[in-house]
């Protein structure tokens, strides 16, 4: 016997904030039962959080959890955004990142090493 749709279920989501920076420190994975328009406040605020940052003086820590917060929305928004072509076009900018990342991954490792970042790459 199927149950009847749960119209009340929760649909919260436990949204944190960096007490420094603003951006959400957890961003929903793409399946998670939340609601699409609180997301999409969240979003926003991280985007203008994102925006106020000269991204030029910033430390490589700050700079690599801007890009995580960034590339983990791309990621939810190409499965959940309402409009099926702008899924369609995230999806393929989250594969080209993905590309990308292979590609500059002997870079950034070399580079960290360099800069004395080896327990990063344990």
């Amino acid at each position: 016997m199927s149950r009847p749709r749960d119209r009340k279920r929760d649909r919260t989501f436990p949204w944190h904030r960096h007490p420094y920076f603003g951006l959400s420190t957890v961003i929903p994975k793409p399946n998670a039962k939340i609601s699409l328009r609180r997301a999409m406040i969240e979003y926003e605020i991280d985007g203008r959080c994102a925006a106020q940052f000269d991204l030029t003086v910033l430390p490589l820590d700050v700079l690599s959890f801007i890009g995580w917060n960034a590339a983990m929305w791309l990621r939810f928004w190409s499965k959940r955004h309402p409009n099926p072509v702008l899924r369609f076009l995230l999806s393929q900018e989250v594969e080209q990142d993905q590309a990308d990342a292979r590609e500059m991954m002997p870079l950034i490792e070399r580079l960290l090493r360099e800069q004395g970042y080896e327990e990063v790459l344990q």
